[in-house]
């Protein structure tokens, strides 16, 4: 009962509602749910980092060791009386990408009998320049090796080796017949030749 003086309080908080439900078991739902979700969301990514990186254990590019032969030009272009140099040209492959016919070299080329060819890499193995080619000799422009036709240094050459001699065959295709080398490039500086 109330006094006259005391005043009922004017609209009292309505009671707190209580919860039903153990909090216990909506925990364990909670993390199995993430755990199951994580499970069926790994294998997707997964094979999608697979497929990603599958090119990269691909193989790349001609020229790296062991070589690839290479279609440089056709037979009847190759001079008899003076090597003459040629471009190497082949696709590239980097991982993801994919460049066709793009230089990766060039080479000297000479017909001696029949259809046998003599062929150098154009790099001089002493710092890596082009070689020139004369009538009589190859000579390098940087540090002044010089290198008879057959690919041999000369006296005095700066050059650690000869010149690096590749293998050649020619294949017919077609009617005409065609120039390939197993191209490769070497280390330079060094008197032994080790395959880049």
């Amino acid at each position: 009962m109330t006094t006259p003086l005391e005043k009922p309080p004017e609209n009292p908080a309505p009671p707190s509602p209580e919860i039903p439900g153990e909090p216990r078991r909506d925990f364990i739902t909670e993390i199995l749910a993430i755990g199951i979700g994580a499970i069926v969301g790994i294998f997707p990514f997964a094979a999608g980092l697979v497929t990603f990186f599958h090119p990269l254990r691909e193989k790349k590019t001609p020229g790296a060791p062991g070589g690839t032969f290479v279609r440089v030009a056709p037979l009847d272009a190759v001079p008899k009386d003076a090597p003459q140099r040629f471009p190497v040209k082949a696709d590239l492959y980097d991982a993801w990408t994919r460049s066709p016919n793009e230089p990766v070299g060039a080479v000297y080329l000479q017909r001696k009998e029949g259809e046998t060819v003599a062929c150098f890499n154009a790099i001089c193995p002493h710092a890596g320049c082009f070689v020139n080619c004369a009538k009589a000799e190859f000579s390098c422009p940087c540090h002044e090796s010089v290198f008879s036709l057959d690919g041999k240094r000369g006296e005095g050459s700066p050059s650690p080796r000869d010149l690096d001699s590749l293998d050649v065959r020619v294949v017919e295709d077609g009617n005409v017949k065609f120039v390939e080398v197993k191209f490769e490039n070497y280390f330079t500086g060094r008197a032994d030749k080790k395959p880049k």
